[in-house]
């Protein structure tokens, strides 16, 4: 039992992170790939200058889960997914 203790303390939180990312690149490799329609989404729930907007969404959504998945400044990279989708909810899940 300790041992299964151990390897999940050791590997839960690589696990965790491995999910958790894939979330975010997942939607950063969507949004990349489908750029026309995801514009056209944008420009239908009201956001100004979509085209524009849609270059650092997808910067962020690649980096912050990129960070995660690797761990290299994984809270930093947390903070700035957290602090994205705080107004895409609002926005875009009425």
């Amino acid at each position: 039992m300790k041992a299964l203790c151990r390897l999940s303390q050791t590997y839960a939180p690589l696990l965790g992170r491995i999910l958790l990312s894939f979330i975010y690149l997942q939607s950063a490799y969507e949004k990349i790939f489908h750029f026309p329609q995801t514009v056209a989404l944008m420009h239908s729930r009201g956001i100004p200058m979509a085209e524009v907007l849609l270059v650092p969404t997808i910067v962020i959504l690649l980096g912050g889960g990129l960070m995660l998945l690797f761990g290299w400044y994984a809270r930093w990279g947390a903070l700035a997914l957290f602090v994205f989708m705080v107004p895409a909810t609002l926005a875009f899940h009425s």
